[in-house]
């Protein structure tokens, strides 16, 4: 074994030993205060009743720089319900990348098998892929399927015939329902596509229903969706019993009563460190491990405002300053600060308060306290 030569007594210490071990030291001790720093901030917001549980987890080029929880361990999977919209873009970009379907393909020839009424076909015969992962296809924004007899194409044909287009961007839960039967016709299906990403990435992200015993609650029956359908007069007699806490299930209504788990715009339960993965593919450029899974000019231009803060299934605003994110009514985000390299999941289930709180503040905070730590 090497040793350093023993210094004489009074002898000057050589420039620069200690420099690493002191450089470390400071690294160390900035780390431990910006963990402190988070936790008091996630403190704040759960004593308040904001949520039960969370998990942050974030990475800078690639290395963990933090991982806490409360109320559960690290590895409580999430339901991450829109986020879950990340996942199927990636599905999307990836069959771009493998020539399977282009972004600025029409929709009524990426389906032609599709059952497609009148008022369908003629939007899809002036709407690309492109059009729906930016938002910018004048889609309804929710509509509960599971209250209508019929198909998917059956109800949505009611939808367009009834809902005029809108204008300017709007974020669309339909835009990726109708992008996951694109998956769907382009590959095995949705649970397929992210097998092969979980094997690319070395992740676990899954479909439900999962174990409950590792999972976080979301909330009691779907009390806000039931809500939202009495506002509309559309009468739907299977929600899930409002005293009990739907856990390792679909929180979306759609997700749930309609898809069966699995669907383009909800469904997905994932943990904090396989979120992190999943957004390790766009900080690197579209690579996952030695693979190019994503064009690195697609991945670039998911990054760009297409219009109203809406990249390719990213959102731009404060709430995700310096990069992009997306954030789910049921509480899960991801922020990514390409530029800085780094990456933040945080898993929360505010679901599980009344009233159900808005947490945009407590995402800029965290944020800007990541940005000026890291």
């Amino acid at each position: 074994m090497a040793c350093r030569a023993r210094l004489s007594a009074g002898e000057p210490l050589p420039k620069g030993l200690f420099a690493s071990n002191s450089h470390e030291m400071g690294v160390f001790l900035k780390m431990k205060d910006m963990k402190q720093d988070v936790r008091a901030l996630l403190d704040s917001y759960r004593a308040r009743g904001s949520f039960t549980k969370a998990v942050c987890a974030v990475s800078k080029n690639g290395k963990t720089v933090l991982e806490l929880s409360m109320g559960c361990g690290l590895e409580t999977f999430f339901d991450l319900g829109s986020v879950t919209e990340l996942y199927t873009m990636t599905a999307i970009l990836h069959q771009e990348a493998l020539a399977r379907l282009a972004l600025e393909e029409r929709l009524d020839r990426l389906l032609p098998f599709a059952p497609l009424g009148p008022a369908t076909r003629s939007r899809f015969e002036r709407l690309t892929v492109r059009d729906l992962l930016a938002h910018a296809s004048g889609i309804p924004a929710w509509y509960p399927f599971y209250a209508r007899q019929g198909s998917f194409w059956d109800v949505l044909e009611h939808v367009l015939s009834v809902e005029p287009a809108a204008q300017g961007p709007l974020h669309s839960d339909i835009n990726f329902m109708i992008l996951g039967e694109v998956v769907r016709a382009k590959c095995a299906g949705l649970k397929e596509s992210l097998a092969d990403l979980n094997a690319a990435i070395g992740a676990s992200s899954t479909y439900g229903p999962v174990d409950a015993g590792i999972c976080a609650e979301t909330e009691n029956g779907n009390r806000a969706e039931a809500q939202r359908c009495a506002d509309m007069g559309l009468p739907f007699e299977g929600f899930r019993p409002a005293d009990r806490p739907i856990v390792g299930t679909a929180n979306d209504g759609n997700a749930f009563y309609f898809f069966k788990g699995i669907a383009g715009h909800a469904g997905i339960f994932a943990s904090a460190r396989a979120l992190l993965k999943l957004g390790r593919i766009y900080l690197d450029g579209g690579s996952a491990g030695d693979k190019e899974w994503l064009r690195h000019k697609a991945v670039e231009e998911s990054f760009r405002d297409h219009g109203g803060g809406c990249g390719l299934g990213w959102s731009l605003s404060d709430v995700f300053p310096k990069g992009v994110g997306h954030a789910s009514l049921s509480g899960p985000s991801l922020w990514l600060a390409p530029d800085r390299g780094i990456a933040a999941a945080l898993l929360v289930n505010p679901l599980t308060a009344d009233p159900i709180p808005d947490l945009s503040n407590l995402r800029r905070q965290l944020h800007a306290m990541l940005l000026q730590s890291l």
